[in-house]
């Protein structure tokens, strides 16, 4: 369950990203490099979810559990500062990137908003889920 909601979030971050780097006033982001890095943000994001859930599908040994764990809360973590997002990471879909761009381009700041909705209403489902 929280293995399709991490694709749906990174989807959402680029198609975010996407309307950002299309919006020809935006001028606080540095044009192609945000969508390269949201994509490199999906490529490894995926793959990270990818390591606790084929973790989660082992047998019961107690260091494969540990490092279950370990991974989960790693994308815990990342979830969490996904949904977050210092403005030093334009390129991710977090609370503060949202408010700094609500100002003056209201639809990019509505697709960030829906975005850290998505990553808090994950983040709030995998701590659920451990």
């Amino acid at each position: 369950m929280t293995f399709p909601g991490l694709l749906v979030c990174l989807l959402w971050n680029i198609i975010a990203v996407t309307v950002a780097w299309i919006n020809e006033k935006f001028s606080c982001l540095v044009g192609p490099t945000i969508w390269f890095l949201a994509i490199i943000y999906f490529i490894t994001g995926v793959p990270g979810a990818v390591l606790w859930y084929r973790r989660a599908m082992r047998t019961d040994s107690a260091l494969k559990f540990e490092w279950f764990f370990l991974s989960y809360m790693l994308h815990i973590a990342f979830c969490v500062f996904a949904a977050i997002a210092s403005l030093d990471f334009e390129f991710a879909v977090g609370i503060l990137p949202a408010i700094d761009v609500m100002g003056d381009h209201t639809r990019v700041g509505i697709f960030y908003f829906i975005g850290f909705a998505f990553f808090a209403i994950e983040s709030l489902i995998i701590i659920w889920v451990i």
